[in-house]
């Protein structure tokens, strides 16, 4: 736990930098463009709003890349951004797509049994568990929590692939192994760090709702979008930095 906390003391202390800030601007601009794609297609400009999504989404993987290599310089030039994307913007991709492959892959294999289980005991919907014996009831609930589990460990196991990609130019499978090499002895406090962290953001994204419920769907809306995300992005960024220089090299 003392080190999932200085992970994350480290990875907040950043937004104080000048290269934190900007980073912060930065992705305020692109969920801007987020809201306002979805403000346009809640008035009917479906076309527009998708437009607007699109360019949002491509700007955030740029931002993202960018940001990484920022926060390992130390400062922010523009080639950061522009400096072999096109490339490196395939490889984050299909490391990531790896990454949601093999975690799902693995969460749908434990939770099989349980759902042939759950099929051989007549539910077929969640309205139908109420029904079912204590031993299908736990069944099920063992294979989600492994389930979660099993897909939760791959993605920290491979968690350092995308600034592995971004900042030291790796190649996507050399990323993937060398990710999965350097986070051994690491993964528990990795987890423990991540979980906090989405905790935090989901405690806050809750108190905005409750906010928002006060005044208006879309203040609620917005100030999860426009605050706690950039935030949130940030400290992620530099979390992953960080890792990239902490944690030893691999053999």
């Amino acid at each position: 736990m003392v080190e999932a906390l200085g992970i994350l003391k480290n990875s907040f202390s950043s937004l104080k930098s000048d290269v934190g800030k900007k980073i912060v601007g930065i992705f305020f601009v692109i969920q801007l463009l987020h809201f306002g794609g979805t403000i346009l297609t809640q008035q009917n400009l479906t076309l527009a709003g998708l437009s607007v999504t699109v360019i949002a989404a491509v700007l955030s993987i740029v931002g993202t890349i960018g940001g990484l290599r920022a926060f390992r310089e130390g400062e922010l030039k523009r080639e950061m951004f522009t400096e072999n994307i096109l490339a490196t913007i395939g490889r984050i991709l299909g490391a990531n797509l790896t990454n949601a492959v093999f975690a799902y892959g693995a969460a749908m294999l434990l939770l099989a049994p349980a759902v042939y289980l759950a099929a051989l005991s007549g539910i077929t919907a969640v309205s139908g568990i109420s029904g079912a014996s204590a031993g299908v009831i736990a069944a099920i609930g063992i294979g989600g929590i492994l389930g979660i589990v099993v897909a939760a460990y791959i993605a920290v196991v491979l968690l350092l692939a995308q600034p592995l990609i971004a900042i030291d130019g790796k190649r996507m499978f050399q990323a993937l192994d060398e990710s999965i090499q350097r986070t051994k002895g690491a993964r528990l406090s990795i987890f423990l760090a991540l979980t906090i962290l989405f905790l935090g953001y989901t405690v806050v994204a809750a108190l905005t709702a409750i906010a928002g419920g006060m005044a208006s769907e879309m203040v609620a809306g917005a100030a999860t979008t426009l605050v706690v995300a950039p935030l949130l992005t940030s400290v992620s960024l530099c979390l992953l930095n960080y890792l990239t220089e902490e944690l030893p090299e691999a053999e």
